[in-house]
């Protein structure tokens, strides 16, 4: 997904599925990657203060404006470059062990 200037984004991801987070350059590569997963339930929402917060802080100063949250809507998933489809599973044997 892309990140705005402001550094919010918006987008959907599917309900009831392991969903693991990992920030990326423009040349994709991992700029940041989050040590667990999240699984999200159906019609949830979730917002996120950024990665050194803890969970429940809330922000010391207050934005007035959110690029992510405009008119827009949210943004649809997408598969990585040399990916055929976003529902790629994490295998361990494939993407860790070797």
């Amino acid at each position: 997904m892309p990140v705005n200037a402001d550094g919010s984004a918006c987008f959907k991801v599917p309900a009831n599925k392991n969903i693991y987070f990992q920030a990326l350059d423009k040349n994709y590569m991992a700029v940041h990657t989050e040590r667990t997963f999240v699984n999200y339930m159906p019609d949830e929402v979730r917002g996120c203060v950024g990665c050194r917060e803890m969970p429940n802080d809330v922000p010391t100063t207050r934005r007035t404006t959110n690029m992510a949250l405009g008119a827009a809507g949210p943004a649809t998933l997408q598969a990585q470059p040399g990916e055929a489809s976003v529902g790629r599973l994490f295998d361990y044997p494939r993407q860790i062990q070797p």
